[in-house]
């Protein structure tokens, strides 16, 4: 459900904005921005597919002013002309660690 892992993300988001953390005898204030996309993936390629929308989502996030949660649908559709460019040719930044059985 793609709607539920956006609030799961955000609700996530705000703790993290509501919990300042002490360094060196001070408070700072720290927040988050998260790439979200939802996929059935069932090969290795649409994990990839599905880990190079989320890399996409989270760098058009950032681009559209950090501490929030972008969708992968949400950032094609709201984001500037250059958050769109990057979109069209995002590259997964990493790959994954396991294997679909």
């Amino acid at each position: 459900n793609p709607d539920g892992i956006v609030t799961v993300a955000d609700d996530l988001r705000r703790l993290v904005e509501q919990s300042p953390t002490e360094f060196g005898g001070q408070s700072i204030s720290v927040t988050a921005s998260f790439g979200v996309s939802v996929s059935l993936v069932n090969t290795e390629e649409a994990v990839q597919e599905s880990i190079g929308k989320a890399d996409a989502a989270l760098y058009a996030a950032k681009a559209m002013g950090r501490n929030r949660v972008v969708g992968w649908d949400q950032a094609f559709s709201e984001g500037d002309d250059a958050v769109r460019e990057h979109l069209k040719t995002a590259k997964v930044a990493s790959t994954p660690t396991f294997r679909i059985a």
